[in-house]
């Protein structure tokens, strides 16, 4: 039986998503930080004889599946995309790949956990300040073909449930990275890019490498999700091993 969960359910789902926790870590990121009464953010366990089978996280229009048994509902899906009107939906990949969704579109990539690291740069990159973001968000939403909203990236920025680092040219951002899902303990890169001109310049990896130096220090483990062979090198070149496989569903 589907349920939404209430604030009484934090110790059993928690306990449940944190047996994978590089593969689960937008759930228990989320949860930790904005609970189960957020306005935005909605969380649901498929629970039979008080045995998890299945958590659903809805976060604003995007929906994350975390499954040790690998089962997912396909109508309980199907529903809550009417309802939230969902864009993105992700999670393990052999969870993922067993929907069937005609308005969307599925993408493997691989997710990757960093624990240390593996070599030391001179990294010219710092922590941005929240002026810098308006320059982020506009490069993001360019090279990566999706609508960021700027004034949310400000509300993370100054709540700090994200992070932010790039690499500037003459006053100019040319590279950046932004932090995602922090809990106790780990945190997720997102949005790791280089302006077209200073790419192969080591610009995308210094901005990681400080990104993961700050956050190491600190205690927290990083993890990310990449797709292609030079982001790969990029990576495991700083000491990040593969975990498993990730699914994405991006409405078309």
């Amino acid at each position: 039986m589907i349920i939404r969960c209430k604030e009484s359910n934090r110790e059993e789902v928690l306990t449940y998503v944190k047996q994978d926790v590089v593969m689960n870590l937008f759930i228990i990121g989320d949860i930790e930080t904005y609970g189960f009464d957020s306005q935005f953010q909605t969380v649901f366990m498929d629970r039979e004889y008080d045995n998890i089978k299945t958590v659903y996280l809805v976060y604003r229009r995007n929906l994350v599946i975390g499954s040790a048994q690998g089962i997912v509902d396909q109508g309980f899906v199907e529903k809550l995309v009417k309802e939230y009107g969902l864009i993105d939906i992700n999670g393990d990949y052999k969870i993922i790949k067993q929907l069937n969704l005609g308005d969307f579109k599925l993408e493997k990539c691989k997710i990757a956990m960093l624990e240390s690291l593996d070599k030391k740069i001179d990294s010219p990159a710092v922590e941005l300040e929240i002026g810098d973001l308006e320059a982020m968000v506009t490069d993001c939403q360019r090279i990566f073909n999706r609508k960021i909203d700027l004034e949310q990236e400000k509300d993370n920025f100054e709540k700090g449930t994200s992070r932010y680092y790039g690499c500037k040219v003459g006053g100019r951002l040319v590279s950046g990275a932004r932090t995602s899902a922090h809990c106790d303990g780990a945190a997720m890169i997102i949005g790791v890019y280089a302006l077209e001109q200073y790419r192969n310049q080591g610009y995308g990896l210094a901005t990681v490498y400080r990104l993961c130096h700050d956050f190491l220090e600190q205690g927290k483990k990083l993890c990310l999700f990449y797709n292609d062979p030079f982001a790969a090198r990029l990576y495991h070149r700083l000491g990040f091993k593969d975990h498993g496989d990730y699914g994405l569903l991006r409405l078309k």
